[in-house]
């Protein structure tokens, strides 16, 4: 755990990065840093404040895990779709 509140600005910096966890801090949005990540093929946002999915993650072309479970989401957008590659939503 470390307490973020948002994501830095460097991680976008880190595209050859394929996993990211930022599970159990004080998130509550993704956040554009995200964008550059295509390589990211898990990404876990589980037990943080997220109340919706951004859009942001549609640029995550090679993302076959997506972990949001322990947040607020209510609604799946039609986006989450347009994942080829997705395997595992959580």
């Amino acid at each position: 755990r470390n307490r973020l509140e948002i994501i830095p600005s460097k991680i976008s910096k880190l595209t050859l990065l394929n996993q990211l966890d930022v599970s159990r801090n004080y998130l509550t949005e993704f956040g554009t840093e995200i964008v550059s990540l295509t390589n990211l093929v898990r990404l876990s946002f589980s037990h943080n404040s997220i109340s919706e999915i951004s859009p942001y993650v549609t640029n995550l072309i090679n993302l076959e895990n997506l972990h949001l479970r322990h947040n607020t989401i209510s609604v799946i957008p039609p986006f989450i779709s347009q994942f080829s590659k997705l395997r595992q939503l959580i």
